[in-house]
């Protein structure tokens, strides 16, 4: 059976595999979970799998492909890239990275480089309240970039966090430090109208969000789903204190709306339904791994669960994780040695691109390097182009 679903999927290339393929070939991989009645009609439609998909550790990668460098970033400058989002401009790619300034001595800042995906060519554009804070999420809305940064202590609770719009002249702020005393802010995704936010220090697992237009923010999610695991205690190559919800993505998925997420000490990545009232609804858990997980990013391939490609920041993982197969937990694609402290992922133009930040806070990927300065860098790897043209 296991065969044929597979001869299937392959022959059909983009036509539509009825609900009973794409259920049966949930059962026949290692999850035993049965989809739910709405997802596995809803679903259907865009459910397509690759071929070797539902083969143990199936990668996405092309066949012979290696890591190459896109552009290094200056870690004596104190660059530490945080997020990214990649957009084409007049025909060229660029990928726009939120990146904090870790100087030795002084407060730290927030810059956005603005990368050149082509020639590896950058721009620097600092960001000008931003001295204090390190740089966090950021999306697009239009030809506006929106963007967060967050004013941490040395010790104890952040002074709080800001949301930004720049609209490639100028930056303006759109909601204040004083709206967001306390949180800390880091993956956003501009959906709807509207900017969601991830406050990865909260206790309760707030989620923000506010119009992308201006005007105040609220908690717009709270719950053991994005909170932090209460029993974490530090360790090496995990964060310094209990984070919780980290990245947050829009799901790709077409007849439902829905944000997932990762949260960092539970190692979870999770769906949140959005009803036709932008309210949260159902929250479901997607994956459940044993790594410290930072940024995630999906595809289109999945009735339950979507394929995500995942980062590790302190692991210097970047991985994939197979809705056919969660039981294989996170493939690696990119180790440290090609990725330094990995914390965000993006697919474009049939390459997968990593963010890797170098991060002087973490370990290094080999014990015996220094702690600073790391290897801060985009990177980019080829994916199988039948992985692409079926769940990208």
């Amino acid at each position: 059976m296991l065969s044929q679903i597979a001869l299937w999927a392959k022959e059909c290339k983009m036509r539509r595999i009825p609900a009973l393929v794409t259920t049966l070939a949930v059962f026949t991989a290692c999850s035993a979970e049965a989809p739910k009645d709405k997802e596995a009609i809803g679903q259907a439609e865009q459910e397509i799998i690759a071929p070797g998909m539902l083969q143990p550790n199936y990668s996405p990668v092309a066949q012979g492909a290696t890591p190459q460098l896109v552009a290094p970033f200056n870690p004596f400058m104190g660059q530490v890239p945080e997020n990214f989002r990649i957009r084409v401009e007049e025909g060229t790619a660029y990928a726009y990275v939120s990146s904090t300034i870790l100087p030795q001595q002084g407060p730290p800042s927030a810059e956005l480089i603005k990368v050149n995906l082509q020639t590896g060519a950058q721009s620097n554009i600092p960001i000008p309240f931003s001295i204090g804070a390190f740089a966090s999420g950021i999306d697009f809305s239009g030809d506006d970039i929106i963007g967060a940064l967050a004013f941490l202590n040395e010790n104890g609770p952040p002074t709080g966090s800001l949301v930004y719009k720049y609209d490639g002249t100028s930056f303006t702020e759109l909601v204040g430090v004083q709206s967001l005393q306390m949180a800390g802010l880091n993956g956003l995704v501009v959906k709807n109208g509207m900017w969601y936010s991830a406050d990865t220090t909260n206790p309760m697992g707030f989620i923000w969000a506010g119009p992308v237009t201006g005007g105040a923010a609220f908690p717009w999610f709270s719950g053991p789903e994005t909170s932090p695991d209460p029993n974490y205690i530090p360790v090496p190559g995990g964060p310094p204190a209990p984070f919780g919800v980290n990245g947050i993505q829009d799901s790709g998925r077409i007849l439902f709306d829905s944000l997932v997420f990762s949260n960092v000490t539970t190692g979870q990545v999770g769906e949140i339904f959005i009803d036709e009232f932008g309210q949260p609804g159902n929250v479901e858990s997607m994956y459940d791994t044993s790594a410290y997980l930072d940024d995630i990013a999906q595809d289109h391939c999945g009735i339950l669960r979507k394929g995500t490609f995942a980062t590790t920041n302190g692991g210097h993982q970047v991985g994939f994780l197979n809705p056919y197969r969660p039981c294989d937990g996170i493939v690696e694609i990119m180790d440290g040695s090609a990725c330094d402290g990995p914390v965000a992922a993006a697919v474009h133009d049939g390459k997968l691109y990593a963010l890797c930040s170098g991060s002087p806070l973490i370990p290094r990927p080999d014990p015996g390097q220094p702690p600073f300065p790391g290897a801060p860098a985009l990177m980019s790897i080829d994916l199988d182009p039948a992985y692409l043209l079926m769940c990208q």
